[in-house]
């Protein structure tokens, strides 16, 4: 797992989709996250990237996989979001072939989800 502060640059490149709104009018700030697009580091490894702008407070991101029965948790990670522009990466090892999302949500906005990505491992 590697922490990061740089901009939302290395997310958008991962292929970010959604934007979530904050979840009052009043909000001090304005909390959004961004759930990257899942992408294989090696035949062994997924990543994925999670990032949220503002004062989100609390964010979880979660690494997921398509089961038969629902969206399996691979890896998960929780930081607190209380500067500009941060984000996380989490990793899980992978068998065989399965669809992946990134799921991310935060204190002060609704969960989200990217578009899920079809990946093969070895």
């Amino acid at each position: 797992m590697r922490w990061t502060t740089a901009v939302l640059v290395p997310a958008l490149a991962a292929g970010l989709l959604v934007t979530a709104q904050p979840a009052s009018a009043g909000a001090a700030a304005t909390c959004k996250i961004f759930p990257g697009k899942p992408y294989k580091t090696s035949s062994k490894v997924i990543e994925g990237v999670g990032s949220a702008t503002d004062n989100c407070g609390r964010v979880t991101v979660k690494l997921q996989r398509k089961r038969w029965y629902g969206w399996q948790t691979m890896a998960e990670d929780t930081w607190r979001a209380t500067y500009h522009n941060s984000s996380t990466t989490i990793d899980s090892s992978c068998d065989g072939t399965h669809d992946w999302r990134v799921w991310i949500d935060a204190k002060k906005v609704s969960s989200v989800h990217g578009g899920a990505i079809r990946l093969t491992c070895k």
